[in-house]
């Protein structure tokens, strides 16, 4: 029998070895918890109490060539949420729809990516008025988790609107946040959309910041944490424009209550001096809080305010286009100086009669006075003549059908059909001399843009030299400096004596009587143009100018579309007329 002694001894050693292991357990818990993951608990609680608030950096400002500015930055008020204490806080999202004027339904989906993210904050409002920040301040109670903060948007000048030119920011989307190369951006950033806040947003931009704020239980702020936690935001760096901002006004009121486009540039180094489409956008509507019914109107306005034309409309050319095949029969021998033609209203094309723009005919004209004066019959005769592939590869070599390369998103290409085009569309062997006879005065399938005109324009008036358009003029650099941009040219291998031909037509279509660019001209400087009026199934015809001056050393080529204009000389010269003497200095368009 063992003795009770020894029961009770083992008894306190059983009990002994039980405190210990539980003294064990416990210390070692606590080690797991102080020592292991001490950092960790530490990390959830500050994320509990505090709250770590972007901030925007200002976006570098937009200058035009004289360092006056175009787009500038200005404080506002914006509202932020944390999604946690709405995403199931139906009443709180009610009140804070009849609060700011947004639907219950938007603002619910504003809060969805909040669902994977919600102590994240969001923005709901930018540009507050100071009656929506003062019911906001009220009610704050009410509205856990919801705070006010100063940020920077965007405000413009009232001289010009260059709405298609600078485009506008907004919050970014789905799409960018999944793009590899914009890696830096996240949900809230701001970023351009449009224009050259989009071309150049990662300039512009700059680098976000950050603040840290002591928070309550319920979200709401309580102290600013700061200390060395705090992220400084980075400004975005300074952009200066190539454009003339008087000569851009011009352009602007010269298109009010018409469709169309302007382009003007400098023809040696590709300098836009002005772009203007019509009709624009205000772009203030961009800087606050863009309500879904007045994004739905500018989408399904019938004038397409958003479409940049002098970029993204594309446009038989009509008579504009009759340089390139000038100069497609000059290089392969089918025309010269000494070729002239009767035109007696029209020209036989295989068993059909093409008409000329003048019915009762040009009579005899040559090269010279074909460009001046635009006679059709003559150019349908040169088709006659001309292999489809030479007429191709000349307005490629000259840049057609291809983008021009200017800094603005999405450029159209326009089309230049080749032979593989018209096959598929027509089928092969059965499209004939007719359709070549189109295209040689710049009508059937050919499309162009206004911007690829202008640069036609200061091809031929600088010579042969294809310059590179640009907006950008020079950037700011980190140390405050500026660095100049100097895009790609490329000189064409192509003849003078070809070039002297068409500048002197384009010379008499300005210049005389019979010339049908008169409108353009400027007194005292001999401009160089020529007009186009494309058919267009839909209306009037399409109204086209291009030109550049002076014809010795042009300094300025200047392209214009006019949207169902009807007449290139009567709708279009008369805008480059006007823009042309205000460069020159020569006055009103009374002064011809």
């Amino acid at each position: 029998m063992i003795d009770l002694l020894e029961i009770q001894a083992l008894r306190g050693r059983w009990v002994r070895a039980l405190l210990l292991l539980v003294l064990a357990l416990l210390w070692g818990r606590f080690f797991f918890l102080q020592g292991l993951s001490g950092q960790d608990y530490m990390r959830h609680s500050e994320a509990n109490a505090l709250r770590r608030i972007p901030v925007t950096a200002p976006r570098g400002l937009i200058l035009d060539r004289d360092h006056r500015v175009l787009v500038d930055n200005r404080p506002s008020y914006s509202l932020f949420l944390i999604p946690y204490g709405f995403i199931a806080d139906t009443a709180a999202v009610h009140r804070l729809a009849v609060i700011t004027g947004l639907e219950v339904d938007e603002i619910n989906l504003r809060l969805l990516p909040g669902r994977s993210a919600p102590f994240r904050p969001i923005r709901l409002l930018r540009d507050m008025d100071f009656d929506t920040l003062t019911r906001i301040e009220e009610d704050r109670d009410a509205l856990p988790g919801v705070y006010v903060q100063v940020e920077p948007v965007r405000a413009y000048g009232d001289s010009v609107r260059v709405s298609h030119v600078l485009g506008y920011v907004g919050e970014v989307s789905a799409t960018e946040l999944g793009d590899e190369n914009r890696r830096d951006l996240e949900t809230g950033d701001l970023a351009g959309k449009q224009g050259i806040e989009k071309y150049y947003d990662v300039l512009l931009r700059g680098r976000r910041g950050y603040r840290y704020t002591l928070v309550d239980a319920v979200g709401r702020e309580i102290d600013h944490f700061g200390g060395r936690r705090d992220v400084a935001a980075v400004p975005g760096r300074n952009l200066q424009l190539t454009l003339n901002r008087d000569l851009q006004r011009l352009a602007e009121m010269a298109l009010v209550g018409k469709r169309g486009a302007i382009v003007a540039l400098n023809p040696q180094n590709g300098e836009v001096l002005a772009l203007a489409s019509a009709p624009d956008f205000p772009l203030t509507v961009f800087a606050r809080h863009l309500a879904p019914a007045v994004w739905q109107a500018l989408i399904h306005d019938a004038g397409h305010p958003l479409l940049n034309r002098a970029i993204q409309a594309q446009l038989p050319p009509g008579s504009i286009y009759k340089p390139v095949t000038t100069l497609a029969g000059l290089e392969t021998g089918q025309i010269d100086l000494s070729d002239t033609l009767t035109c007696t209203g029209g020209w036989p094309v295989g068993r059909r009669f093409y008409p000329c723009w003048k019915s009762e005919g040009h009579g005899p004209v040559s090269l010279i006075e074909a460009l001046a004066q635009s006679c059709n019959s003559y150019f349908y005769r040169l088709s006659l003549g001309l292999e489809f592939e030479d007429w191709h590869r000349w307005g490629d070599r000259l840049g057609v059908g291809q983008k021009s390369g200017v800094d603005l998103p999405n450029e159209a290409s326009g089309l230049l059909p080749a032979s593989s085009y018209m096959d598929e569309k027509y089928g092969r062997g059965r499209w004939k001399r007719g359709q070549l006879a189109n295209l040689a005065i710049g009508q059937g399938d050919l499309l162009v843009t206004p911007m690829q005109m202008a640069v036609l324009a200061a091809l031929i008036g600088s010579g042969g030299r294809r310059v590179t358009p640009h907006l950008a003029l020079s950037t700011e650099t980190v140390d405050g400096g500026w660095r100049h941009i100097i895009p790609d040219s490329t000189v064409l291998p192509i003849d003078s004596r070809w070039i002297a031909l068409i500048k002197a037509g384009m010379a008499d279509a300005v210049n005389t009587p019979a010339g049908t660019a008169q409108a353009a001209k400027v007194r005292g400087v001999s401009v160089c143009g020529k007009t186009g009026s494309a058919q267009n199934p839909h209306g009037e015809s399409h109204a086209w100018f291009m030109g550049f001056a002076p014809m010795e050393a042009p300094e300025i080529a200047i392209a214009v579309m006019v949207e169902q204009g009807g007449s290139g000389g009567r709708s279009a010269a008369p805008l480059a007329g006007s823009l042309l003497r205000h460069h020159f200095g020569t006055g009103s368009t009374d002064d011809r």
